[in-house]
């Protein structure tokens, strides 16, 4: 396999990252030019929130707040770190590590840059979030949790225990889902800006995740190991000491492994 040369690197990022990431904010840009200029759409979802607003209780304003607050931009930065020190410090695998970041990392830029071109008005309803200069389309808030969230549950699949990686997966599900019900529930998104964050948030993390490699970073299973692991996820050991082998006799050996899946 030929080495690796910065223009190759380049070239590789061009090709598998900011392309398709950029192909990603031009369909952001004709999708959201398309529903902010729909006054019908309009129309319609602005009667779905008042229709789920008029449920309001103090307990599912509070909740909605909570959750709301949960997911902003700080929030999300510190969570992505959190999860990137936590992944490089237990597999000392930096571009496993650098997994929440990179997602995180497409998808603001995508937010950022169709939104700036987009500039959807926020819903026309009572607001229980405090106000956001930036566009209404798509949502950020959805989009960098559901990135995070697909990372988390490509790492799930490495957990041995069923009932740890059952609830993890359904974690990844249960979060992104509140947060969809509480940007709506708070009048900050119409329905349609909370789909297309979804959407964005898939995208940016299977990008983020087949460019690094996820599955050669901790095994198609998305499961890791310790030390030094090769493109393939295989981790070489050699038995025994390393010295000159005299005539005839059998060379120190060495075995591959595949690392072994995170324990619970």
């Amino acid at each position: 396999m030929p080495a690796e040369t910065p223009s190759s690197l380049l070239r590789d990022a061009a090709v598998r990252l900011l392309l398709p990431s950029a192909v990603l904010v031009a369909v952001n840009v004709v999708v959201g030019r398309t529903v902010a200029g729909s006054a019908s759409l309009r129309d319609r979802e602005t009667a779905a929130i008042l229709r789920l607003q008029r449920h309001r209780t103090p307990a599912r304003d509070r909740l909605a707040k909570l959750v709301s607050n949960a997911a902003d931009v700080p929030a999300s930065v510190l969570h992505g770190l959190v999860a990137a020190t936590a992944l490089g410090l237990g597999t000392r695998n930096p571009r496993g590590a650098a997994l929440p970041a990179v997602a995180l990392v497409i998808e603001t830029a995508t937010y950022l840059g169709a939104g700036a071109v987009v500039d959807r008005p926020r819903p026309e309803v009572p607001r229980l979030d405090h106000e956001q200069p930036t566009s209404s389309f798509p949502s950020g808030h959805l989009g960098a949790t559901v990135a995070l969230m697909v990372v988390y549950a490509r790492l799930a699949r490495g957990v041995h225990s069923p009932t740890l990686r059952a609830l993890a997966g359904s974690g990844c599900l249960v979060w992104p889902s509140l947060l969809a019900w509480a940007r709506v529930h708070t009048g900050m998104h119409y329905p349609s800006d909370v789909l297309a964050g979804a959407v964005n948030g898939v995208a940016a993390g299977l990008l983020a995740w087949n460019y690094l490699g996820g599955d050669g970073c901790f095994g198609g299973d998305g499961s890791a190991g310790a030390g030094s692991a090769g493109s393939n996820g295989a981790v070489t050991l050699r038995v025994g000491k390393t010295r000159r082998p005299k005539s005839g006799a059998i060379p120190s050996e060495t075995s591959t492994v595949r690392p072994a899946a995170m324990s619970s």
